[in-house]
């Protein structure tokens, strides 16, 4: 395996990387793989693969997608970090908030009535893309808010 694909060099190291690109380095460190071979486990190009290790564009959701399905790794670890890396290790599932209606918004009761009826017509592939692109949309909207706050 070639050792160089693994990690960043020094250069790129000393870069601040975002926490997905870094939990991606982390991910192929535990599986022990090179970009190479993770490539080729989720077929995607080498080069694609390594412009999204080494460029500050954020991981979008399709490779995250692969990485979960094709590696069983847990989408919650991809894109917040919380819990268990892969999908099937003990880890507490998150915790479900439920809404009353006594304190809840407008807003609130109508998402909430969006998603239930999504929910109970669409099968569990439609369900999990909606999970994990939820998942990914409130994590992006939370950095992209706090770096417009380290800005200000």
């Amino acid at each position: 395996m070639n050792q160089e694909n693994r990690m960043p060099p020094t250069s790129l190291q000393k870069k601040q990387k975002s926490e997905e690109i870094s939990r991606l380095f982390e991910l192929t460190h535990t599986l022990d793989l090179s970009i190479d071979d993770l490539a080729e486990q989720i077929s995607m190009s080498p080069r694609s693969l390594r412009n999204v290790f080494y460029s500050a564009t954020e991981v979008n959701p399709t490779l995250m997608r692969k990485l979960s399905k094709h590696l069983s790794a847990s989408m919650d670890w991809l894109v917040t970090g919380k819990g268990a890396m892969f999908v099937g290790d003990d880890a507490p599932p998150p915790p479900i908030i439920a809404a009353s209606p006594q304190n809840a918004s407008p807003r609130h009761l109508r998402m909430a009535q969006l998603l239930a009826d999504f929910l109970a017509s669409e099968n569990e592939s439609a369900q999990a893309w909606l999970e994990e692109e939820m998942l990914f949309r409130i994590d992006t909207y939370r950095q992209r808010k706090m770096r417009s706050a380290d800005e200000s």
